[in-house]
């Protein structure tokens, strides 16, 4: 008789007093398995699938999951953000990479990300924090500077746009 090799994984159980988490059993593999989903659909988005096939399902699950390690969270929300980011969700994006961001502070990638959501929505000084960040981190120092200063020259040019107008408004009162 052949005996093949078997991995046993062990189940983790919650032990509350809530009737629905006594049987609520979480596997390694299950956590295992999301996270795989969930960095699959960040993949996809590098070879541009249509945005609205992406899920952010498993990354959900990940995320909920009270036995999933906090550093797994920290790069599940940013995947997830990444994945929200591509669907034009700026704002759950946004909330994504502050999320990681508050697990693990440590990520260049994660500060970039995070600093091209605040360009578009114009917080050009924080934006600027987190590509400095991310510089302090060891990212793509030249591509980082390159993008700092994009924003450097947005700043001032909105800045340049508004002063105007303010000028107009004073003449105006005199």
């Amino acid at each position: 008789m052949k005996v093949s090799s078997v991995l046993i994984l062990p189940t983790i159980l919650l032990f509350t007093t809530s009737a629905n988490a006594v049987n609520f059993g979480l596997s390694v593999a299950d956590i295992n398995i999301d996270q795989q989903r969930c960095f699959k659909q960040t993949e996809l988005i590098h070879q541009n699938v249509a945005a609205k096939t992406l899920s952010t399902r498993s990354c959900d699950r990940v995320i909920t999951n009270p036995w999933a390690p906090r550093k797994l969270k920290a790069g599940v929300f940013h995947n997830r953000g990444l994945i929200n980011a591509y669907k034009g969700h700026t704002e759950k994006a946004e909330n994504d990479f502050r999320y990681a961001l508050n697990i693990s502070s440590k990520h260049a990638s994660t500060h970039i990300a995070l600093a091209q959501i605040l360009t578009k929505r114009n917080s050009f000084a924080e934006a600027i924090y987190h590509y400095d960040r991310a510089i302090d981190l060891g990212g793509n120092k030249q591509l980082i500077v390159q993008s700092k200063k994009r924003v450097e020259s947005l700043m001032l040019n909105t800045l340049a746009k508004n002063a105007p107008m303010k000028n107009q408004h004073d003449s105006a009162e005199d």
